[in-house]
């Protein structure tokens, strides 16, 4: 049985009758027992010590029925709900043609054997699964063109793959959905990146994940260009750039940039490339590809893989041997320059969302070009960092406080010959049920990643595994590992500190607020802004702006313990860069512990991505019918683009209760999805889909993403 609400369980009789057939032969064993030890006058001398033989093995057999009977019964019940929703697809296998049948030893002639895997189940990380025609893994991204090259020859659909943590189906094969089948490109092989003027940019392939940017560019002093909620996975930086993700780092925006280097497959079927890296001595420009390895188009590729390799970033650290530098003459940005005005102006539209279709085709693509390198701003290291726990008596408190730290201040910062406000680095928003469940379910998740590091690559591993045990075709193996996490969650320790705890029982809103000291004393004026709010409010509590000490500061801290009735706010600062760490490490475990409180308690989960009108201030009502267990609500507070995860009972109509949500976020001005990517759950607007088919005119690129056919140059899809 397929998960969803629309693959309903087989009633309960149908399911005793599939247990009854695995009794069966346990009951004809005991009597054989029984008849051999009652047959012959030895028998019956010790039929009493046969007879006690004979019911142990009938004990054991009725007790192994009956184990097989409550696994299986619990595996359907399971499969009938939606955590949050599954692959809806049914298999038609699909008749391969002379070319299909030889692609995959194509394939191996192009990366090599070890780097070609057939026929491979894949499942998404959130939903979504099929089986894939050809698994493959280029080493260059000469490699990689050549890959797309072969596809189209084929006539195979293909799907350029990061690491797989796409949370709407995207980047898995998608079963009887198409008359074409599947090849995944998986980039992760693509993994050099590249200094560019000193380290004020860098320049990435495609499969340079941003966990590890951040740390090949310490040495550096410098930062990469975005923070995800999902960092701790290691999810890749062109990923990103096709998504639009990120945007909680409000001095960096989301991933975007205007120099790239990708390919395309044109209209008559052949692939193009286009470098519009803006990098000095890799000429800027579009080719088409001829025969693999020959010609203009991988003579550009081979330059640009040079000049990435000449100017690598150590993977230990180590400085870079020289610096690339920008074309004479490029001025195209490498990074949304305008965002942080965007985000600053409290008016009707939306931050960011998926389906905008401002700049060049790579940026939220969801694959229909073929990203092989970006290019991105980097920025200064923080001198200090201050992390705050806010808690607000109400959503329109901690919003007005949201607005107070957003408008220009009394004593702004003189910043590239203007005045601007000091900002906070970051901003985000958890409610009480969002602490809540994470606390009951993310505690083992949380403690790994602690022991472990945010950044390494055992955390990344071990989720790994986590899917590929999920992915086995048993009976409860894609809730095993969720209902072991949720069942010895308690043997993990808190992870917050023991001064929040308090304030968790006291408020039901709070602000994980981060602050950085670049230099101008940024972190002192946006703290002098919180306090000045705070005295406002007649709270009791205490701040400075003083200097902190120890590495995260100790500034701040609630005067005596907080009561909804006497306070509006109360706040607490991390004294250490410990508890900063644990905070940080709480609020991005919140996907993750859904799903794993969902599957622990036998509830189904949705789970939504949305951007509301920066004005807007209310979280929207629930449809009518729509009756939460329990509604989790975590948002990147400053842009106003909040995750929200809702727990409904089994016997709801999940899909429907998703669709109209999805109508009452779009009545009051909000955007679906905002950051995850449209892949298979989402219809994407007209423009957007007319944007995708622009790039990808023959769909050989991801096919049936937000809505589009599965179908080759987008005819309809069969019923």
């Amino acid at each position: 049985a397929h998960s969803g609400a629309r693959g309903a369980a087989r009633p309960l009789a149908a399911t005793s009758a599939s247990a009854m057939a695995a009794i069966t032969p346990a009951t004809r064993v005991t009597r054989h027992f029984l008849r051999r030890a009652l047959s012959t006058r030895a028998g019956r001398s010790a039929s009493a010590g046969a007879l006690r033989s004979s019911l142990g093995y009938a004990a054991a057999g009725a007790a192994g029925a009956l184990a097989g009977w409550l696994a299986h019964d619990v595996d359907v019940r399971n499969k009938a709900l939606v955590l949050p929703p599954g692959n809806r697809a049914c298999c038609d296998p699909v008749e391969l043609s002379p070319e299909q049948k030889a692609l995959p030893e194509a394939l191996r002639e192009v990366v090599g054997p070890q780097y070609v895997a057939e026929n491979k189940f894949m499942r998404g990380a959130r939903l979504g699964a099929g089986t894939a025609l050809a698994f493959v893994q280029p080493g260059t991204i000469a490699e990689a063109a050549a890959v797309l090259q072969e596809c189209v020859r084929a006539d195979v659909a293909l799907l350029p793959q990061g690491a797989n943590t796409g949370l709407t189906g995207g980047s898995v094969p998608r079963e009887g959905q198409g008359p074409r089948p599947t090849v995944v490109m998986s980039l992760r092989r693509l993994d050099v990146a590249a200094s560019v003027d000193d380290g004020q940019r860098v320049v990435c392939a495609a499969g340079v994940g941003i966990s590890d940017l951040g740390k090949r560019l310490a040495p550096l002093g410098r930062e990469s260009h975005s923070v995800l909620g999902s960092i701790f996975l290691n999810p890749t930086v062109a990923a990103g750039v096709a998504f639009g993700s990120g945007g909680t780092q409000l001095q960096k925006g989301p991933a975007y940039t205007e120099r790239a280097l990708y390919c395309r497959v044109r209209p008559d079927g052949q692939v193009e490339v286009v470098n519009e890296l803006g990098l000095d001595g890799v000429p800027d420009g579009a080719c088409v590809l001829e025969r693999r390895g020959e010609g203009p188009g991988y003579e550009l590729l081979t330059t640009a893989a040079a000049a990435l390799r000449s100017a690598a970033l150590g993977k230990g650290g180590e400085p870079p041997a020289r610096s690339l530098r920008t074309a004479e003459g490029c001025n195209r940005p490498a990074s949304d320059r305008g965002y942080r005005q965007r985000v600053c102006k409290a008016d009707g539209e939306v931050s960011r969302f998926n389906a905008d279709t401002r700049g060049p085709w790579y940026n939220r693509c969801e694959g229909k070009v073929l990203i092989l390198a970006t290019c991105h701003d980097t920025h200064p290291r923080p001198m200090r960092r201050r992390v705050l726990w806010v808690s607000a008596d109400s959503l329109a408190t901690a919003t007005e406080l949201k607005r107070r730290l957003l408008a220009p201040g009394s004593s702004s910062i003189l910043s590239g010959g203007r005045e601007e406000a000091a900002l906070p680095a970051s901003m985000e928003y958890l409610d009480t049920d969002t602490c809540r469940t994470i606390d009951a379910a993310g505690r083992i998740l949380i403690s790994v990643i602690a022991t472990a590091g945010m950044e390494s690559s055992a955390v990344a591993s071990l989720w790994a595994l986590k899917g590929a045990v999920e992915a086995l075709p048993l009976p409860l193996c894609d809730v095993a590992v969720d209902k072991a996490l949720h069942a010895l969650n308690f043997l993990a320790p808190s992870p917050l500190p023991k001064a929040v705890r308090p304030l968790l029982a006291a408020y039901d809103h709070h602000l994980l607020i981060e602050l950085h000291d670049l230099g101008r004393g940024e972190d002192k004026e946006v703290l002098a802004r919180i306090g000045e709010f705070a005295k406002e409010k007649g709270c009791a509590v205490e701040l400075t702006a003083a200097a902190p000490t120890g590495p995260a500061g100790a500034g701040l801290a609630p005067a005596k313990p907080p009561t909804p009735a006497t306070h509006a706010l109360a706040a607490y600062e991390c004294p250490t860069g410990r508890e900063a760490l644990m905070l940080n490490r709480f609020r991005f475990a919140a996907a993750a512990a859904f799903r794993t409180w969902c599957v622990g308690t036998g509830l189904q989960g949705l789970s939504l991505d949305y951007a509301l009108p920066k004005r807007y201030a209310e979280a929207p009502d629930l449809p009518e019918g729509v009756h939460a267990v329990r509604r989790l609500r975590y948002a990147h507070f400053a842009c106003n683009v909040v995750h929200e995860d809702i727990a409904l009972p089994p016997s709801v109509d999940a899909h429907a209760a998703k669709k109209a949500i999805k109508a009452r976020v779009e009545a009051v001005g909000g955007r679906l999805p905002a950051e995850h990517g449209h892949g298979t759950e989402y219809t994407a607007p007209e423009d957007t889909r007319c944007r995708w088919m622009a790039m990808d005119p023959t769909n050989a690129l991801n096919p049936g993403i937000g809505g589009l056919s599965h179908a080759p140059h987008y005819a309809p899809d069969r019923e």
